[in-house]
């Protein structure tokens, strides 16, 4: 069956052939964590709709063109993993923090329960929020700090693959230094 004589169905939802969407293992269990994975399942369509218009090899810089294609898509999908797991990573930290605030304040009620006198229970009270806006300072600088280290290791491979396909232009009349 050639290319033009393929009937395209569309998928619903997002869904690929009877996975779910929202679930991320299938995201991994169909091959897309690996970047060279998901560019030849990618490309697999393309090169099978691009086969209508030019043979490979008839068009100039085709190859190349190529190359830095698949090169961006790979450089994307990791830069897209590391945001991801950084995500992750930072999504179970706040709701350890978040668990951990609600354990506090569970504490603090019983004291609170346990006091005799007004002075004391302020007392109590002072001492919890002081310490809840202690961790909750600790906890957002480790998010930034995270956050920070994170966008880092996603700019990498997308700073690669720049450094990689653009060519600095070549001084001339209209470039050269004034």
């Amino acid at each position: 069956m050639t290319a033009v004589n393929k009937k395209i169905e569309p998928k619903r939802n997002g869904a690929s052939e009877g996975a779910s969407a929202s679930s991320s293992s299938d995201f991994t269990a169909n091959g897309f964590a690996d970047p060279a994975a998901f560019f030849e399942k990618w490309s697999a369509g393309a090169n099978d709709w691009l086969g209508m218009f030019a043979k490979p090899g008839e068009i100039p810089g085709q190859a190349d063109a190529a190359r830095l294609g698949r090169q961006a898509v790979e450089a994307w999908v990791t830069a897209g993993a590391v945001v991801a797991r950084g995500l992750q990573d930072l999504n179970h930290a706040w709701f350890a923090v978040a668990r951990e605030m609600v354990d506090d304040s569970a504490t603090c009620a019983k004291d609170l329960l346990g006091c005799t006198d007004l002075p004391e229970a302020i007392e109590v009270q002072s001492r919890a929020i002081q310490n809840s806006y202690e961790k909750l300072v600790a906890e957002s600088r480790r998010a930034s700090t995270a956050s920070a280290k994170m966008a880092e290791e996603a700019w990498a491979p997308l700073s690669q693959y720049v450094s990689k396909s653009v060519t600095p232009p070549v001084p001339g009349p209209r470039t050269a230094a004034r």
